[in-house]
């Protein structure tokens, strides 16, 4: 009740490895450290909270993203960003998304702080991107109307790229 009280939600799940928890949902905590005491085969046990989402900014990209086309696919925002934090991609480095479609990969890629690259064939994906890019305002980068096949003949520059392909297109 203290923590509800506090202005702070948390939702814990136990992981099927041991006792170890992760956090699945968090509001509230902004800088400093948090521990959580609970108690489990009777006995007390502590954790350190040593990171935690922002639900809001998420629903909020999520949301009020300008354009989204659900013809092409709805790749949602949290799994674009667990594709940019399974991709390691190191500090200061880039990311290419070579079938970008509306763009949610590069805005995840950019929220971290990641230059990034995207590339689609179909003209109509370039231009959702690109607003949907400018609406986020944070970060540069780099669009190019483009068969991947070609890559290697495109202006786009590939140097320091990690690559990450999403396609949600069936046929």
């Amino acid at each position: 009740k203290s923590v509800k009280k506090a202005g702070l939600v948390r939702r814990f799940v136990i992981g099927d490895r041991g006792q170890l928890l992760t956090d699945a949902q968090s509001k509230g905590l902004k800088k400093g450290i948090e521990l959580l005491v609970f108690e489990a085969d009777s006995q007390l046990k502590l954790a350190l909270i040593e990171a935690t989402q922002d639900i809001d900014a998420f629903t909020y990209r999520d949301r009020a993203l300008p354009v989204a086309d659900p013809v092409r696919g709805m790749l949602p925002t949290k799994l674009a960003r667990a594709m940019v934090n399974l991709a390691r991609v190191k500090a200061g480095g880039k990311v290419l998304d070579p079938f970008c479609g509306v763009g949610r990969v590069l805005i995840e890629a950019l929220d971290l702080g990641y230059k990034v690259v995207g590339s689609d064939i179909d003209p109509l994906a370039i231009e959702a991107t690109r607003r949907n890019l400018l609406w986020f305002k944070k970060g540069d980068y780099q669009l190019e109307e483009l068969n991947v096949a070609n890559l290697g003949e495109s202006k786009i520059d590939t140097d320091k790229v990690t690559a990450i392909s999403v396609s949600t297109q069936t046929d």
